[in-house]
């Protein structure tokens, strides 16, 4: 190959930014560890979070600092990496994601896979089910508005990224009570049932922590 890009979370180039004879590697910032903990202090990742957490930076900052060239997703995200880190690559630059927006209008409007929802009357999050994402901040969030009456459902759709050696969902219904009924976890779905979702949702809803460039928001607008 003749360029490697690699994201920085979790540093997955670091090994191969020691290689002799290797590639362009290129850094393409999103989120880092340090960032997502500046952010969110105090975020429960279980125990030796401490050692996991200061190696999982250390990996970041060891491949950004190998790199050829430095792109992030906003201006934003690479401005303060770069000056975090004390980066002086060769290359810098903004390099935004993007979305086909033909595509997502078209799959939003074929049929919807998931019947019955209850996405229409209710509010939607989509994402990993994971606590930088926010998740447990909505949920009691809703149950606030549970308790004043309101019925609107809590839509989840996404992977569930786990809670203390359970499901995240297990964890959120447990703060809903008594109103656990009202979450619905809906799992992964592919883009033909999600974006249908989506175009009839009643509100979606972000609570991310931290956030580089959410695609939810995106393809939601």
């Amino acid at each position: 190959v003749d360029i490697v890009v690699a994201q920085d979370f979790g540093g997955p180039a670091v090994a191969y930014a020691r290689e002799p004879h290797r590639a362009i590697l290129v850094t393409h910032l999103h989120s880092s560890l340090e960032q997502i903990l500046r952010a969110s202090p105090g975020h429960d990742t279980g125990r030796m979070a401490w050692l996991l957490d200061a190696l999982h930076v250390r990996r970041e900052r060891q491949q950004a600092l190998a790199s050829d060239a430095i792109v992030g997703c906003s201006t934003a995200v690479l401005r303060d990496t770069v000056s975090r880190w004390s980066l002086s690559p060769p290359t810098a630059t903004v390099l935004p994601s993007v979305v086909d927006v033909q595509r997502i209008r078209m799959l939003a409007s074929g049929p919807n896979a998931v019947a019955p929802t209850p996405a229409q009357e209710g509010v939607l999050f989509v994402g990993r089910l994971y606590p930088v994402k926010g998740v447990e901040t909505l949920t009691i969030a809703m149950r606030t508005l549970w308790e004043a009456g309101e019925t609107a459902p809590l839509v989840l759709a996404g992977s569930d990224g786990g809670w203390r050696g359970g499901p995240m969902a297990d964890r959120l219904r447990e703060l809903a009570k008594p109103f656990s009924s009202r979450v619905v976890a809906l799992g992964g779905l592919p883009a033909r049932t999600l974006l249908p979702l989506l175009a009839s949702g009643r509100v979606v809803a972000l609570p991310s922590h931290w956030e580089a460039f959410p695609f939810s928001v995106v393809e939601t607008l």
